[in-house]
């Protein structure tokens, strides 16, 4: 790989693609919303309180719970609740339970919450279809050749890293960053397995993602005690 050609190509690339907000933006409802399937509502709480509305005779001793009355006690109440919850429950598994049918005006209040989704579906899927070749190509590229990122990684031409951790911080490109950035670590050291600059590596790039704290809930920090620190002596304040 020639460094002075390619690289500065494939950064500007992946910072333009960083830098679209549809990409960066985004919340962990939406991105929930974006893997639910196509005609399927997220926001169960909606459904269930559509349901709940049409059938308020049925669901009347479950919504209006008082905290004390002369009968029942607010504890054996909610104890009723759950056990009726829990025999909807049984019902619905053996598909024994018959669901209350929405009125008109539900349906349109369902059915705009089913539009709304999907246009959050629709804005999460064309941004991952847009960043996704230009992190493909910085990936591979860093993965093969990481010493060629060396002046990318020290903010030249200009600053690299902080787009990649405030990247981190959307669940749509998080898990993409992630791998890109603990492969750059060789671009910053001389890693050879088992070598002092290795270890060292290893441990900077999980503090430093231990610290950003990525939109992932597949991130797990480096497990620091397959790296040894018996080899670091940090400066006293002395030395400082």
């Amino acid at each position: 790989m020639e460094p002075n050609v390619l690289v500065p190509v494939i950064v500007r690339l992946s910072l333009d693609a960083l830098d679209e907000k549809d990409v960066t933006e985004v919340s962990q409802t939406d991105y929930q919303i974006y893997l639910t399937r196509e005609g399927e509502l997220y926001d169960k709480s909606v459904l269930e309180n559509l349901k709940s509305e049409a059938a308020t005779s049925q669901k009347a001793a479950t919504t209006n719970v008082k905290r004390e009355n002369k009968a029942y006690s607010y504890k054996e109440q909610m104890e009723d609740i759950a056990l009726r919850k829990e025999l909807e429950e049984k019902k619905r598994r053996e598909g024994k339970l018959v669901e209350p049918k929405l009125t008109q005006k539900q349906k349109e209040v369902l059915e705009a919450h089913l539009e709304k989704e999907a246009a959050t579906r629709k804005r999460l899927k064309e941004a991952k279809e847009k960043v996704t070749p230009p992190l493909a190509l910085l990936s591979a590229a860093v993965a093969e050749c990481p010493k060629a990122f060396v002046v990318a990684v020290g903010g030249s031409p200009k600053p690299f890293l902080p787009p990649l951790f405030r990247g981190m911080q959307s669940p749509l490109v998080a898990d993409s960053l992630i791998a890109i950035f603990r492969n750059l670590r060789h671009a910053a050291f001389d890693c050879i397995d088992g070598g002092d600059d290795e270890s060292l590596s290893q441990i900077v790039a999980a503090l430093t993602l231990q610290v950003v704290e990525p939109a992932s809930k597949d991130f797990v920090v480096d497990n620091p005690s397959a790296v040894s620190y018996t080899h670091l002596t940090l400066p006293t304040n002395r030395e400082v």
